[in-house]
């Protein structure tokens, strides 16, 4: 099977394997983990959202020079948004694990990141006219965490990783694939990992800090406003270099990951709906405490996302992860080559043709 044209493996691969730990993340929430995992789940959510958000960001460059495509792909994630929210109530519904409550305003849990996108992706052309984009985004991240916000609170939080991804170019990803700076990475998330391990845990449980830091109000997580916003400020900068890490790990060549990668969008959506019926089930239960049980989900999500990023779950669900939206603009008119006049539908009206002027006159000018 072969790659659509033009795309670059490293990012599916990069895609593929933070979608990964998404998944690994989500059903790590209803598993005994014990101390290990537990840091290696508290890592990861320090770093797979912002890091999403700034791959977002880097792809909206292209949408910046193609009024047409940016306008139609925001709103299939409009439409894919509304229709998957629906649908995620209704499952909830029928498995009997809450009652039914649409709100289009409330996201439904990992949704969130849909609505994310259409609010990231809208936005794009004003920060791209800025002088400073990157300081403004912090000052909105670092400001949106004095108050409870809802789902903007999130949205907002990470703006900086979008407007980052927004702002770098390609040579920047280049850098990261040199040797020395490999080498690097390994001892930066090994270091984080010892943070995690061994530091925080005198002060909260690590999934929680950070899902307070990202997800919250400071007043929610029990800080006073400069504790938070210090915080907040030094987690942006601690963040980007810990995703530059992770990113410089990423494998760069062809393969099934990269083919998979290209679907990541499906596993994302997707994945939640398996995770709600295991949980209704009760069949994380039967699931060891500990490293194993820990080890045997990990194994069980990359398989999961696998499926979820293949060719048949593609085809099955296109049509409302990625519905066509042609109907939704109006065709705008070809432009007339030089020399060719342009169609006419029969009701526009002539334009007068301008009288040349004698070759004679213009000399006498």
């Amino acid at each position: 099977m072969s790659r659509p044209a033009g795309r670059e493996a490293y990012f599916d691969n990069a895609k593929f394997v933070i979608g990964c730990l998404v998944v690994i993340g989500h059903a790590f929430t209803w598993v005994d983990l014990g101390p290990w995992f537990t840091a290696f789940e508290a890592m990861g959510s320090s770093f797979r959202m912002p890091v999403f958000a700034f791959l977002v960001g880097y792809f909206s460059q292209g949408f910046l020079r193609s009024t047409g495509r940016a306008r139609r792909l925001i709103a299939k994630i409009a439409l894919a948004y509304l229709v998957f929210d629906l649908l995620y109530q209704i499952l909830d519904a029928v498995l009997g694990l809450r009652p039914f409550e649409f709100s289009p305003l409330a996201p439904y849990t990992h949704l969130w990141f849909l609505t994310a996108m259409f609010l990231w992706r809208g936005s794009a052309p004003l920060w791209w006219q800025m002088r400073h984009p990157f300081p403004v985004a912090v000052f909105v991240s670092l400001v949106a965490g004095l108050s409870e916000l809802g789902i903007f609170t999130k949205i907002l939080s990470m703006l900086p990783f979008f407007v980052l991804g927004l702002m770098v170019k390609r040579e920047h990803f280049d850098v990261l694939r040199r040797p020395a700076v490999r080498l690097a990475a390994v001892g930066i998330l090994l270091v984080e990992f010892a943070l995690i391990f061994l530091v925080l845990p005198e002060f909260m449980d690590g999934r929680d800090f950070f899902r307070a830091l990202w997800n919250r109000s400071y007043e929610y997580a029990g800080w006073v406003a400069p504790v938070g916003t210090g915080l907040r400020f030094f987690a942006i900068f601690g963040t980007m270099v810990v995703g530059a890490a992770v990113l410089a790990l990423i494998p760069t060549g062809a393969g099934l990951i990269s083919r998979l990668g290209s679907r990541s969008l499906y596993m994302y959506v997707l994945h939640y709906a398996v995770i709600r019926i295991v949980l209704a089930n009760g069949w994380f239960e039967l699931v060891p405490g500990g490293a194993l049980g820990a080890a045997l989900t990990c194994v069980l999500c990359v398989a999961l996302g696998v499926v979820l990023c293949s060719r048949p779950t593609q085809i099955v669900f296109k049509p409302i992860l990625e519905p066509p939206t042609d109907w939704l603009f109006k065709r705008r008119p070809k432009r007339a080559r030089p020399g060719v006049p342009a169609p006419s539908d029969g009701r526009s009206t002539p334009v007068p043709q301008a009288t040349p002027v004698p070759q004679a006159r213009i000399a006498q000018r």
